[in-house]
């Protein structure tokens, strides 16, 4: 995904890095989702300088999310809570871990600095969640559907899949609209699952941008990708520009 999509760090994935943080959050009425909105402009901020001294031309929209910018937003959310958490009663049982997150954050953002910010040179935003519709007709069992699409540009690029639009259906088929096309796009995927499934395509060629798919049969399990197109390079603190 883009760093620009959405929130690219949950509070599940906040918990892999800190086993207390909710327990913390709800005794000092801390809200976990505008720390993590707050931390990841924040980050931003610091990407985007970071780009704009090293003379690239490349906006927030062109970054890459990869596991060590999670990392890094994890470790600098917890920061923040555990320095709310000390400031609101000076309790020295936040303090020890405030100013461990707050070390981790540092040494993290220095080694992504040093590793590289992967740069895609044609953003392609993640697709908004798709318009649906249910209908009798069709050979769909009746079941809970978690429907997702993504756009392709037309230099074959691949955006991040949509978040999952749940169905209700009770037999028949699914209409699927993904809605206003992105400039430049040549068209789109629709990916579906029963829900909690991992979800597979169910275009076997790719969909133009003003198309309306029908799901009225099965679900396929046998289509692959396609994924989500990575970086074209990374900028490094040394100044030097890598094919990713």
């Amino acid at each position: 995904m883009l760093f620009t999509d959405g929130t690219i760090l949950s509070i599940q994935e906040l918990r892999e890095h800190d086993n207390f943080v909710l327990d913390v959050a709800s005794t000092e009425s801390i809200d976990l989702s505008s720390k993590l909105a707050v931390a990841q402009r924040e980050i931003g901020y610091e990407i985007q300088s970071f780009l704009t001294t090293r003379r690239a031309s490349a906006e927030l929209s062109n970054v890459v999310v990869n596991q060590q910018m999670r990392d890094l937003l994890a470790t600098h959310v917890l920061s923040i809570v555990y320095r709310d958490a000390y400031n609101l009663h000076l309790n020295d049982r936040y303090l020890g871990r405030w100013k461990e997150f707050t070390r981790a954050s540092e040494r993290g953002l220095m080694r992504l600095y040093q590793n590289g910010i992967g740069i895609t040179t044609v953003a392609v935003a993640q697709a908004a969640k798709p318009t649906v519709t249910v209908s009798p007709d069709g050979g769909l069992a009746s079941g809970m559907y978690a429907i997702h699409t993504a756009w392709q540009h037309i230099s074959g690029t691949i955006g991040e899949r949509s978040p999952a639009m749940i169905v209700d259906c009770s037999g028949g088929s699914i209409g699927v609209d993904p809605g206003r096309a992105p400039i430049n796009a040549v068209g789109w995927h629709v990916f579906a699952a029963e829900l909690d499934s991992p979800a597979s395509r169910q275009n076997h060629s790719i969909l133009a941008p003003e198309t309306v798919w029908t799901q009225s049969a099965a679900l396929r399990q046998d289509l692959a990708g396609p994924e989500v197109s990575g970086a074209d390079y990374y900028v490094r603190s040394a100044g030097l520009l890598s094919r990713g």
